[in-house]
């Protein structure tokens, strides 16, 4: 096991520390655990869950091992490190998928489960954790145990979506999506404002497998939460066309970013107001159903490296929450409406809708509808704002997404996550000592990893 030292970049008001970084080579390397650690699957956390100022951080990528793959039974059982990318690599030109992924693929499986991931059907499929069967989970006492709804649940249902602080995945087993093809049948429809987004939404929440909107959060007055709707289903073979096409072609690569200074530099209100007009044009026009990759509709970013690098050193913030169905309307709108007034730019908006599946006691989904919003970070201002409406999502009888969160405090927290009271009763009986610890669980409890 290799060990090194390294500075990892510290978030909004809460100072620098360095921490101990181990990096295992294979799987028998991972133990005896050391004190006050967190594992780090492939960092894509936005926030500081996969930091432990002062303590120590387990690198998992190199624990990236297939183990076991049954057609039949249609699952796969993988090593935590590997990325969903490698295990998309691998099934898609099976003829398999996973039920649920992210916004990106570079993830890995393990990190998947501790954030209890969403995607863009989290209103027919459930989180990430739905398509767990089990998983193999060192404890603080290094005893490894196999768990499942039915085995060891309530250390289940706090690991799956309990941001890697009740033990170290080191496998899980996952059960899959037949395809007959690697291609995406999408169709756009137009909404005039945030009402008739909503009203989209609502309307086709049976019939549409994956659903996503794109928000325009410039918009004012009639025009204000105006959007894109794209539903999107799995195509079949003799949908798709072009001669030539193979069904279940998979190409999922990265390029280099082709500008390289920072979005700041040439975009700023005005102009995105202009893009956004010209955008919704377009793709209002674009109503006819259409045939695209998999890919292309599921990971729109993978397609560059270091996408993020676009907002400059500065970087920017991305606040995502949920708020209940009823209150949506009324609490989306007085976000949008907070930004504004305090003059702080969101340059793009992702609306989705949530369903009644929730897997762990701190998975973030709940029934209603989750708003994603990209934040540049130009001064410390934007906290001030950020904290307001932290104060409408509660209000909203909502919540916070931890995996991308960098900044709550825990007062709020704690009014966002009531089941917290009994997630830490299960991390106390696994983990009395408070082995596994993270700078986000300091910030959110105030707390040491007990």
């Amino acid at each position: 096991m290799r060990l090194k030292q390294q500075q990892l970049c510290g978030w909004g008001r809460y100072p620098v520390q360095a921490c101990l970084c181990y990096r295992p080579e294979k799987l028998n390397e991972l133990g005896p655990l050391k004190p006050e650690s967190i594992p780090r699957g492939q960092g894509k956390s936005y926030g500081d869950a996969a930091l432990n100022a002062g303590g120590n951080v387990i690198l998992t990528e190199r624990i990236n091992r297939f183990a076991a793959f049954d057609p039949q039974q249609g699952t796969v059982t993988v090593e935590a490190g590997v990325t969903l990318a490698a295990l998309l690599d691998f099934l898609v030109p099976k003829g398999w998928f996973l039920p649920v992924v992210p916004g990106t693929a570079g993830v890995s499986v393990g990190g998947c489960i501790a954030a209890d991931v969403h995607g863009k059907n989290q209103h027919q499929y459930g989180n990430f954790a739905q398509s767990v069967v089990s998983l193999e989970l060192i404890v603080a006492s290094g005893e490894t145990l196999e768990i499942s709804r039915e085995q060891h649940a309530p250390l289940f249902h706090a690991t799956t979506g309990g941001m890697g602080l009740t033990g170290l995945i080191k496998s899980a087993k996952l059960r899959l999506l037949p395809i007959n093809s690697s291609y995406m049948l999408t169709q756009n429809f137009a909404a005039e404002n945030l009402d008739a987004l909503l009203d989209i939404f609502s309307r086709r929440k049976e019939q549409d497998p994956y659903s996503v909107a794109w928000l325009d959060c410039l918009g004012h007055g009639t025009q204000l939460g105006r959007g894109i709707y794209t539903a999107g289903r799995h195509a079949e073979p003799d949908e798709i066309g072009r001669d030539g096409r193979q069904p279940l072609a998979w190409h999922h690569r990265s390029r280099p970013l082709p500008l390289t200074g920072p979005l700041s530099l040439c975009l700023h209100t005005a102009t995105a107001r202009q893009f956004n007009q010209r955008y919704y044009k377009k793709h209002a026009a674009r109503t006819t159903p259409e045939v695209q990759p998999a890919q292309k509709y599921f990971f729109p970013l993978d397609r560059f490296n270091n996408w993020n690098r676009l907002y400059g050193k500065k970087g920017f913030i991305q606040y995502q929450c949920v708020v209940a169905e009823a209150q949506a309307a009324e609490a989306i709108r007085s976000m949008l409406e907070t930004l504004q007034n305090a003059k702080v730019p969101v340059y793009l908006g992702v609306l989705k809708r949530f369903g009644s599946h929730k897997s762990g006691l701190l998975s973030f989904p709940m029934p209603g509808y989750t708003l994603a919003l990209d934040i540049p970070l130009r001064t410390k201002a934007v906290f001030a704002t950020l904290e307001r409406l932290d104060e409408i999502v509660v209000q909203h009888q909502g919540r916070v997404y931890l995996a991308k969160d960098a900044r709550l405090d825990s007062a709020t927290f704690a009014k966002m996550y009531p089941d917290f009271g009994q997630w830490r009763s299960i991390k106390q009986e696994y983990d009395p000592q408070g082995l596994f610890n993270s700078s986000l669980y300091k910030r959110l409890t105030g707390e040491s990893g007990r």
